[in-house]
């Protein structure tokens, strides 16, 4: 007999599978069961050893010992002839059976019901009618491509100028709602206004077939239109003609109509009859009306403050020329939102009266696109997202071409975490329109969060070619998309041309030196550190040097420092040290550094489903996996924040997010959750992407177990090969010249100049306070409630932080010398701040008092639904009083801020706008937040 027969013969194989099963079963209930108990990893490493080492005794047993009906003897005692091997291998066989069947009982159990999908609420099988009739009606239709380009001037009158554009837009606002025709945008022939450049050039490049042009002549009560159909293949007329009319609205509205109707004839195009009907429509009977509605909307196409007031002004007048004038009310209300962003006006002075003018005009004509379209962004702006996209599909039903309709419907399907339809939304609305600022500015936003960074680059330079309010930030933009994709050369380029435009720019100094540390140029890392700190004391350029020398304890003393200098524990530097302890082993440190972090969060690091950056929530989910075993439930904590992240992770992979950082919060939860292929096949996938941050793989704890793997040494050697590789591009490039930013020079400001500064502004937000230190008469900026920072004048109305001469604070003052706006220039990205009222006094309560609102309070916010259940973030506050009886609110994940009391219901949060307000009722009490008009309603716990 062979030596295999007779290990089948004495069962051995038998009881070698039957213990490998229940062995895995076991450990499969232990890792399950053990973090529910608080049991740490120690003891599911000491059921997997003791499983391991028991495996070769058993064999061993089975071998020398037999089953027999006697009980259990040696082999060698037993007679082959009584032996009940068989019977016992059938015992076996049955025993077998029963463990394969309860392993593959809880492999179910643990696959489909202990573990969620990875469907976060961020998924949705909706499907956005908008966007099926707009692909229906692109695939489908043959559509005539036309543009008509700027009519001239031809009274020789700038006076005339609104009017002659008015006409050409509501000419061309006419030719776009007939589908069988597809115009070029507004923003896109405005270019050609003026030109010279022939009519083939000029369709050549707007990849147009057929270009309208004219001139207008106004003069007097008379008004004579000159307009020409042309093919631009041959350069001929296909249809010309000349409208010499009394200057009234009727008559006016009668030539555009006209006018549509004889192009789209020439063209052989269909005009349906419920277009026709349209076109025949005259908004008003008033001239005088119709001429101050083209001057409002003349004045909010530049979309700046004088112009936006001056445009709600003539939207006013038209309205009092003609009370019935549904387009007035509409631009009057979207004039007044706009303000809230580009004026001095809040969302609790303007959002009453918008809702007024929206209500006017949709009572007077319910079939109207952009009363819809001002609906929806009326919605939008005060936070309920499921009633502004509701209105906004209804614009874009009754006027496919509203590209203002399907740039807010993308805002809004953001909001509803419907990715993949947003960016179908913006894609519609770039379509329509592809010169317009926000437009390019969401999708470049968009296409660089999902990780298309070709794309994205491309919308940055159109904002940045056509925003010149914004001196670098859309050239920051570019450069860090090229970090991101791992092209360090472009970046560093873009970086010093940068620099050479603005020598204060912060941002970009910290951008070169951790793109120097990466490519392992610590020398030239260093000079641009001490640059960026030069500028910016607080500022931690640093931090990755250090790493780069593993000098732990000098990071940590250098991030103590930082503390210091800023006297109070910011939750990003407390980050900041427990990621350097915990890169750098120092685990007690690292404990007591991510529990004050916690503490200013609630206890708890919340975990975002839309977020693509989820590294902070991972790093600490790995070390309270890691070392969490004398803090019972720190494990499971660990491991419930690694499945929230992956939930998310995965979600957005599935909509088409393939950005580096997707990639590698993925690799990190994939070998925190103990699946090494896995992580190997998304850090190839990060690498792939971009990623080229060796000394994350190198010192993150949670690629311990990846260390040993021939894959993860390769990755390793793909970076330093693109590095290397970068090195060498880089020196061969021409890097524009940087001259070091000397100290922006102080002047001394008499005090009466300083007091015409003093006051409050606002973001929309917090409350940024410009006051007088009595004690050392410095002028003070406050932009929290915690901190306050020196500013120093450096012309009669700039100042710049002391700890930051990278921001520039400017006062700006209007042609009377009255102040109009702050703007705060931070490294090239500048900010306009409202002017503000000071907030109220506020009052001192006894705890009695305070009682009424203490406790943890709860609103939802509605962003959405999926599959018709309403999809909602929920915000918790707490209310309470420490020890010494001050009161505070702690939003959940959020620092702590102190409150005060403005009467015994109401109280504020100091430096920033939200009031908040109790209203007692038999039903629950509610607790209101109101923040620059809207209103969060907030029930108790």
């Amino acid at each position: 007999m062979s030596f295999f027969e007779e290990l089948k013969r004495r069962n051995v194989i038998r009881v070698g599978f039957a213990y490998l099963v229940a062995s895995w079963l076991a450990i499969q209930v232990a890792e399950t069961l053990f973090p529910v108990y608080g049991l740490s990893d120690d003891a599911i490493r000491l059921v997997v050893t003791v499983a391991a080492l028991g495996f070769l005794p058993v064999l061993f047993l089975s071998w020398v010992f037999e089953r027999t009906s006697d009980g259990i003897k040696r082999q060698k005692d037993v007679d082959r002839d009584a032996s009940i091997t068989q019977a016992t291998g059938r015992q076996l066989d049955r025993l077998i059976i029963v463990v394969l069947a309860l392993a593959l009982g809880y492999f179910a159990v643990d696959k489909f019901l202990l573990r969620e999908a990875p469907t976060a609420p961020i998924l949705t099988d909706e499907r956005s009618p908008a966007l099926e009739d707009w692909e229906n009606r692109t695939v489908a239709e043959d559509r005539k491509a036309i543009a008509v380009l700027p009519f001239a001037n031809m009274s020789g009158d700038p006076a005339n100028e609104p009017f002659t554009l008015g006409i050409h837009d509501d000419l061309l606002t006419h030719l776009s709602r007939i589908g069988a025709l597809k115009t070029t945008s507004r923003t896109s022939v405005l270019q050609y206004r003026g030109t010279t450049k022939p009519v083939p050039e000029i369709g050549a490049e707007l990849n147009v077939n057929f270009i309208l042009e004219g001139g207008i002549q106004r003069s007097g009560d008379r008004v004579r239109i000159n307009l020409q159909l042309i093919d631009v293949a041959t350069d001929e007329h296909l249809w010309a003609e000349i409208y010499d009319r009394e200057l009234t609205a009727e008559n006016l509205f009668s030539v555009q109509a006209d006018v549509a109707e004889e192009v789209t004839r020439s063209l052989e195009a269909t005009l349906l009859p419920e277009e026709q009907v349209a076109l025949a429509e005259a908004p008003t009977a008033s001239m005088a009306a119709y001429d101050l509605y083209i001057l409002g909307r003349h004045h909010q196409h530049t979309r700046t403050e004088e112009a936006l007031t001056r445009s709600v002004e003539y939207f006013e007048q038209a309205i009092a020329e003609d009370p019935d004038y549904v387009l007035a009310y509409a631009g009057l209300a979207q004039s007044l939102v706009l303000l809230i962003d580009y004026g001095n006006l809040s969302g609790a002075e303007v959002m009453p009266a918008v809702r007024e003018y929206v209500d006017t005009a949709m009572a007077l004509d319910p079939e109207r696109s952009e009363v819809w379209a001002t609906e929806g962004l009326y919605w939008l702006q005060t936070a309920d997202n499921p009633r502004s996209i509701e209105a906004l599909e209804r614009a874009i039903e009754l006027d496919i071409q509203n590209y203002h309709a399907w740039l807010w419907y993308g805002n809004s399907l953001l909001r509803a975490r419907r990715f993949t339809e947003q960016l179908e939304a913006l894609e519609v609305a770039y379509s329509l329109e592809p010169m317009s600022q926000p437009v390019n500015n969401n999708l470049a936003g968009t296409y660089q969060q999902r990780g298309d960074f070709t794309r994205s680059r491309q919308h940055w330079e159109r904002v940045d070619r056509i925003d010149d309010e914004n001196p670098t930030e859309f050239r920051e933009r570019i450069a860090w998309t090229y970090v991101q994709e791992g092209d360090f050369t472009n970046a560093m380029i873009t970086g010093r041309e940068i620099l050479a435009q603005d020598p204060y720019n912060g941002d970009a100094m910290g951008m070169l030196t951790n793109a120097y540390v990466d490519m392992g140029d610590l020398a030239e890392a260093r000079i641009w550190a001490e640059r960026q700190e030069d500028i910016e004391s607080l500022a931690t350029p640093f931090y990755w040097y250090y790493v780069a020398r593993e000098d732990f304890d000098g990071l940590q003393r250098y991030l103590e420092d930082k503390r210091a200098m800023i006297q109070a524990d910011g939750d990003e530097l407390l980050f900041s040290l427990f990621q350097a302890a915990y890169l750098g082993g120092q685990t007690e440190s690292a404990r007591d550094y991510l529990d004050r972090f916690l503490a200013t969060r609630g206890g708890r690091l919340e975990v975002f489903p839309s977020d693509t950056w989820q590294w902070n929530p991972l790093l600490v989910a790995s070390f309270l996996i890691e070392h969490g075993e004398d803090s019972p439930g720190s494990v499971a904590q660990g491991r419930e924040m690694v499945g929230e992240v992956m939930k998310g992770l995965l979600a957005l992979n599935a909509q088409g997010f393939v950005h580096p950082s997707t990639w590698m919060g993925l690799a990190m939860g994939h070998v925190l959750s103990g699946d090494k292929p896995a992580a190997l096949t998304a850090l190839a996938r990060a690498v792939d992407a971009g990623f080229s941050s060796r000394l994350r793989l190198e010192f993150w704890p949670m690629f311990d177990p990846l260390r040993t793997e021939p894959a993860f040494a390769d990755l390793l050697d793909r970076i330093d090969t693109r590095m290397a590789d970068a090195s060498q591009k880089l020196a061969r490039a021409r890097l524009a010249a940087y001259t070091p930013a000397g100290k922006r020079e102080r002047i001394a400001l008499p005090r009466e100049v300083l007091d015409r500064y003093l006051g409050y502004y606002t973001d929309g937000n917090f409350l940024f306070h410009l006051y007088i230190d009595e004690a050392t008469g410095e002028i003070m900026g406050k932009p929290g409630p915690q901190m306050a920072m020196v500013l120093v004048p450096y012309a009669e109305n700039a100042f710049y932080p002391e700890i930051a001469q990278s921001v520039s604070i400017e006062v700006i003052l209007d042609d009377e010398g009255r102040i109009s706006h702050v703007e705060v220039n931070d490294s090239g990205s500048v900010q306009r701040l409202k002017v503000a009222a000071a907030p109220p006094p506020t009052i001192v309560l006894s705890e009695s008092e305070w009682s009424p609102m203490l406790g943890s309070w709860t609103a939802e916010l509605v962003e959405g639904t999926v599959d018709g259940t309403a999809d909602t973030d929920l915000w918790t506050a707490v209310i309470s009083l420490d020890e010494s009886g001050q009161p505070w609110i702690d939003f959940d994940n959020q620092p702590a801020l102190p409150i005060a009391a403005v009467d015994e219901r109401s109280f504020i949060v100091p430096n920033f706008i939200q009031r908040f307000t109790l209203i007692p009722g038999d039903a629950g009490d509610r607790l209101i937040m109101n923040q620059d008009g809207i209103e969060l309603v907030f029930e108790r716990d």
